[in-house]
C-alpha cells in the first residue's frame, strides 16, 4: 500500500515536471522567434542608416552641378530611415527611446526637405 502511494506520488511529480518543461520549451521558442524578428527589423534599420551615411559622405565629394540630385538622394535616404524606424516600432518590442529617435529623424527630414526645396528654387 505504501509503495503504491509513493509510486503514484512519483508519477504525479514526473507528469507535473513534463508539463512544466513543455511550457518552458514553448516559451523559449516564442522568445527565440521574437529575438529573430527584432534582429531582422533592427538589421534593416542599421542598413538604412549606413546607406544614409554613405550618401551623405558622397555629397561632400560631388561637383556643384549635381548638388540638387545628390541632396534629393539624401532626402530619400532620410525618408527610408524614417520608414525603417516606424517598422521597427510597430513590429518589435523595441527600446524605450525609439519615439525620441523617430521624432529626431522627422525633424531632420523636415529641415533637410526645406533645404532641398530651397536649392531647387534657385
Amino acid at each position: 500500500m505504501k509503495k503504491k502511494k509513493i509510486s503514484k506520488s512519483i508519477i504525479a511529480i514526473v507528469v507535473i515536471l513534463i508539463i512544466a518543461s513543455t511550457f518552458i520549451l514553448i516559451e523559449n521558442l516564442i522568445s527565440k522567434k521574437e529575438v529573430e524578428v527584432n534582429s531582422t527589423y533592427y538589421t534593416g534599420f542599421v542598413s538604412r542608416v549606413q546607406k544614409l551615411d554613405d550618401t551623405l559622405a558622397k555629397t561632400s565629394e560631388i561637383e556643384s552641378n549635381r548638388e540638387i540630385e545628390q541632396m534629393f538622394d539624401v532626402y530619400t535616404s532620410i525618408i527610408l530611415v524614417n520608414d525603417r524606424l516606424t517598422l521597427l516600432k510597430e513590429n518589435t518590442k523595441s527600446f524605450p527611446d525609439i519615439n525620441v529617435l523617430i521624432n529626431d529623424f522627422l525633424i531632420f527630414r523636415d529641415e533637410y526637405g526645406y533645404l532641398v526645396k530651397r536649392s531647387i528654387r534657385r
